[in-house]
Parts: C-alpha cells; structure tokens; sequence
C-alpha cells in the first residue's frame, strides 16, 4: 500500500543498531525481502546502454546466489521491484516493466507507452499494476498505466494526469493517491468496467 511504515507498527522506533556485514555495489536501487525468505537486490548500470537486473543475496553475507539475465532499461530513475502474490518478481523502471519467475527467469517485458523514466509501481485491489512516468515540473504532464499483473499488457488506455508528477504513487486497494508538482490527485480504479476516476 506504500503507506511510509510497517503495517500493524505505529512508526519507527529509535533502537540499538550494529553494522552486521557490507557489501560495496554500483546503483543498488531497492531490496525486498520475498515471501520465502530471499533477499532480492534490484541494481542497474548507467548511460545510453544501460541494463538493470535482480540478484538474489545471502541475508547475512549479502553476496550474490543467483542473477536474472539483464533487463532493458531505457531512460533511467530508480524505479522498483516487489514480489507478486502468485510468487512472480515484478520490476519496473526506466521505459520497461519485466516480469520474472520466481528463480529470476524473464516471464515477459513489456516496453512503456511513455519515452521517460518510470518511478515504480503500486499493486492495486485487484492485483492489477499501475505506473507512471516521472516528469520534473514545467514538462508535460505524466501519465498513468494499468498493467495486466501476468501479460503486462494495458487494462485501459493510459491515462494522461492532469500536470507532471515527480513522486512515486501511493495506493490502498484500488484508489490511488498521485502527487502532482501542485495538486495531490486521488483516481479511482474500477476493474469491472476498466476504467479511471
């Protein structure tokens, strides 16, 4: 739900913390830990060619156990990564959305409607994924995608939002909060008809 804390913990706790182990990497952009107890790691390179990937870590070493294959990339801002209810890893940044089988394999890609970076995901009610661009203020507005979770194809055309949104979405079923350069903007999905409000 993004909701900026643990859910059921009333926020963060100040506590005794000690450095356990260290591992130095490039563009490591986000780590979930997977239902089964893995450690996943989303990193990228940098410039016109740049790939992105998922690595599975040792949680107390943090060194690599296992790699997907590179994933296309497209113009670059950290984006992200979670693990989906059916055990799929889904990432999604830059141009791309990537889908991957629980051992790392491309289940399918799916190239974005929209030439700009893509800053993450939310999973909505419906197990449906919405995206959206980032664009910086005086650029054109962004725009918003429904993702089919498994084919990662349109639910309905995208949605073109009212002005540029540079931070990533929050959501809480299938209601979604979008935060413009000006205006905080709240749609509404309706997966029966297969449209936005």
């Amino acid at each position: 739900a993004r909701q900026q804390r643990p859910h059921g913990i009333p926020g963060p706790r100040a506590g005794r913390a000690r450095v356990a182990a260290v591992r130095q990497t490039a563009i490591s952009v986000m780590v979930v830990l997977a239902p089964d107890d893995r450690v996943l790691l989303l990193r990228n390179t940098i410039g016109p060619d740049a790939v992105s990937w998922v690595e599975g870590v040792h949680p107390e070493s943090l060194e690599e156990l296992e790699r997907s294959p590179d994933l296309e990339l497209g113009p670059f801002w950290p984006g992200g990564l979670g693990v989906l209810a059916d055990g799929a890893v889904l990432v999604v940044q830059g141009r791309w959305a990537h889908r991957l089988t629980p051992d790392l394999r491309i289940e399918c890609s799916r190239r974005l409607p929209v030439d700009a970076p893509h800053n993450s995901f939310v999973v909505l009610g419906d197990g449906s994924i919405a995206t959206k661009d980032l664009r910086r203020p005086g650029s054109e507005a962004s725009t918003l995608s429904i993702l089919d979770p498994v084919t990662l194809e349109d639910r309905c055309p995208p949605h073109r939002l009212p002005e540029p949104c540079v931070a990533r979405l929050s959501a809480l079923d299938d209601e979604l909060a979008v935060v413009g350069v000006t205006t905080l903007h709240r749609l509404r999905w309706d997966p029966a008809t297969a449209t936005l409000t």
